[in-house]
Order: C-alpha cells, then structure tokens, then sequence
C-alpha cells in the first residue's frame, strides 16, 4: 500500500514537470497537489522525529559514559590497592611455603575460611550503611534548614571521609578475596589476617566515629574543618603552594576561599537560632575567625600584589590626574572616565569583618555581657599580631566590626556600674577594659 502511493507521488512529480508551467494558485485547484503535499510533510515530519531519537540515544550514551567513566576514574585506584594487596600476600604465602615458614605452615579449613570471609562481607557492608546513616541523620535534622553547602561539608569532612575510604576498602580486599577462593585460588593465612585486621579496625572505629557523629549537631564541631580548608586556600597562593603565579590557579583558590567564608556565614546563621539559647557557639565561631585572621596577616605578605587571590574591585579616575584624551571622550559623550581594575587588599579582611559583625550583634542583643567580654579580649591579642604584621588596615577594619556592639552594650549597661551587682560590674569592666585596649595594642604591636 506505502509503496502505491509512493508511486502514485513520483508519477504526479512527472506529469508536473513534463507540463507546462503553472502558476502556484493553480496548483490548489489539484487535488494530487494536497495529497503530494501531505505525503511529502509526513515524511518530513518522521525524518526529523528519527534523527531527534538517534541524536538523543546518541547524547543519552555519551553522558551515561562519562558518568561511568567519573565512577571507574574515582573507584580505579582503591579497586587497584584491594587486588595489589591480595595478591601481594598471597605471593608471599607462596614464598614462605617454599621456605616453611612456620606461619604459613598453619592449616585452614577451605570451608570454614569460605564462611569466615562471607561474614566478614556482611559485617564490612553493616557497618557501611551504619555510619551512612548516621551521618545522613545527623544532616537531614540538625542541617534540615541549613544550605546544601553545609551538609556537603559534613559529609566531606575529613575523618568520616577517611573512615568511608577504609570501610570501602574493607569491602573491596574482603570481595577480591571470595573471588579468588571461588575460583579455587588457595587463600592463606596471611590474607586471613589483613581482612581480619581490618574488621577490627572498622568496628573499634565505628565506636569512636559513631559518637563522634553526634557532635556535628553543633555547628562549632565543623569550625576548624572549614578554617583549615580556608587555611590551606591561602597556603596554596604563597611559595609554598602549587602553581602559585598561575593566574588560573590563584582565582581557583580566591573563589574556593570565598565560597568557604560563605558557608562560615551559614554556620553563623544556623548557630544564631533562637533554639541555642547560649552564645557559647558565637563566640568559638568568632575565636575561629580570629585566629583565621591571625595566621592570614602571616601569611599575606608572601601574596604578590597582582596575584589574583586579590579580588579585583573597580575604582573611578580623577579628573585631574586623567589623561586629556579620556577626558575629552568623556565630556563628548557626557559620561565619566571609564574606571579601572584594582585589587582589593582587603577583600578577605572585609568578609571576616561582615561575619564577626553578625556575631557581635547578635551577642548584644541577647545582652551577654560576658560573652562580648570574652570576645574583646580574644580581639586584643588579634591587634597585637596584627600590630606585629604591620597590618593597621586590616587591624581597624576588624575593630570597625567588633566596636559598635561593644559600644552599644556599653551604653545600655552603664546605669548597673552604681549598683551592687558585683558580676555584672566585672564583666562591663572587662568589656570596656578589652574594647580600650584592642586598638591600643595594634598601634603598639610593633615595638
């Protein structure tokens, strides 16, 4: 039947072009016209949608290989060590039976080390799925409101990302070794011995790392994880660091710092909140941002000036000290001399400053004089360094965060310094004591 009309088309298309010409209305008065027509827009229509189909079969493979290729990319060399190890082993098993080692030389029952190993399997992939749902507990509740940053970075922290790598492992080396007796490849006691070790590290771990866990409901625990990546930011763009006078690797570092001091906002905000009734969360946060700042005024001085870590900001010309040809342009075209690119010295500064505002704010409003008092006197000890680092600019930047709630609480509790409340007395005391002595000891911190 296809074939028909197709045949049916091609002689219409004949008989078209053996006769004379017709002018394009005339065509519509054809009906063999709208037939060719509606044949001609079906196929159309069925070449389009088959070459939509392979184009998206052919897109759908591609990504579906570069997603496997991620994977074997991250799994390649902890499969490798998990086959490597095994096999390192079993060679030596071989070695010591030609020379009868004595440990070697022990006996194994083939179907109870078959059992043995097929437990291990379930023990290594039980605690796995343990502490993955511990920690998935732990950010599904606490982090429920938080950003996907924050969770990110519970995940990602560094002794639980260790613990996963060796329960990963763990589960690997055990697999390798119920292939290998599968294929009636004789497992000796040495291998029996590196599995067991490794249970037994998994499990006095998972103890240890379990309750551990649980202390990531407090925002403080993840402070020093974020510091030292923010930390190790600022060491990559020194002498010390890889590729430091590469620009690309410099605004790699600059971005990952700033998403970092980010995600330290967050966690500002979540310990805020008004269900931690203590500010004992604020101020270790703003100790950590301290002494981030601390060990930065150090290290700032070995950032070359047109590094990129420096932020780059826009500065608008004077007139007077622009050349006679930007002027001209622009006065004829009622606009002003076109701005340039600088660095900013003190981007970094300026973000710690934004956050430690926060926390001073919010310390004042809860009227925790002690807490403010605490706060100032950790900030002395910060201008002192800075003092020392020749860093002045950065030193009143990050007293400019802390004064104005300090001045605040100050105001609000001088009507108490008449009373008879001896506390309160001495920690107003001490809070105007470290306000006074903060700035004080910035100028002074170069002797």
């Amino acid at each position: 039947m296809k074939f028909q009309k197709v045949k049916t088309v091609v002689e219409t298309a004949k008989t078209w072009r053996s006769s004379p010409a017709l002018r394009s209305y005339e065509w519509q008065f054809w009906p063999r016209y709208w037939h060719f027509r509606r044949v001609a827009q079906n196929w159309f229509f069925h070449t389009r949608k088959w070459n939509f189909q392979a184009k998206s079969l052919i897109r759908g493979t591609a990504e579906s290989s570069s997603i496997f290729t991620q994977i074997v990319k991250g799994i390649f060399w902890q499969l490798a060590f998990a086959v490597i190890a095994v096999a390192i082993l079993y060679a030596v098993e071989g070695f010591g039976e030609i020379h009868h080692w004595p440990i070697i030389s022990l006996e194994i029952s083939a179907e109870a080390q078959l059992n043995f190993f097929a437990s291990l399997l379930q023990v290594s992939a039980g605690f796995l799925a343990l502490y993955f749902t511990a920690i998935s507990v732990v950010t599904s509740t606490g982090y429920a409101r938080a950003p996907g940053q924050i969770r990110y970075l519970v995940m990602q922290e560094q002794v639980g990302s260790l613990y996963f790598r060796t329960l990963a492992q763990f589960v690997g080396v055990v697999t390798v070794i119920l292939t290998a007796i599968s294929v009636k490849i004789h497992i000796g006691i040495l291998n029996t011995f590196f599995a067991s070790g490794l249970c037994l590290f998994a499990a006095y771990s998972f103890v240890v790392l379990g309750i551990r866990t649980f202390q990531y409901f407090d925002p403080i625990a993840l402070s020093p994880h974020v510091n030292g990546r923010i930390l190790k930011a600022v060491h990559a763009v020194t002498p010390d660091g890889y590729q430091w006078l590469d620009p690309s690797f410099q605004r790699h570092h600059q971005q990952n710092a700033q998403n970092l001091l980010t995600s330290y906002a967050d966690l500002v905000t979540i310990a805020a909140q008004k269900d931690n009734l203590t500010t004992k969360g604020l101020v270790e946060l703003a100790t950590g941002l301290l002494n981030l700042t601390k060990v930065y005024a150090v290290e700032k001085r070995k950032i070359p000036t047109a590094s990129l870590w420096f932020r780059k900001r826009h500065r608008h010309k004077e007139w007077l000290l622009t050349s006679y040809h930007e002027v001209e342009i622009a006065l004829a075209t009622g606009t002003i001399p076109q701005p340039e690119n600088e660095p900013d010295p003190l981007w970094f500064e300026g973000e710690i400053a934004s956050i430690l505002s926060r926390i001073c704010s919010e310390v004042a409003e809860r009227a925790d004089t002690a807490a403010l008092a605490t706060l100032t006197s950790r900030l002395t000890d910060t201008m002192m360094v800075l003092g020392n680092a020749l860093a002045v600019d950065e030193a009143v930047k990050i007293f400019d965060a802390v004064a104005p709630s300090c001045r605040r609480q100050c105001s609000l509790k001088s009507s108490e310094l008449g009373s008879g409340n001896h506390p309160e007395l001495r920690e107003l005391l001490a809070l105007i004591e470290g306000y006074s002595c903060a700035l004080i000891n910035a100028v002074l911190g170069k002797r």
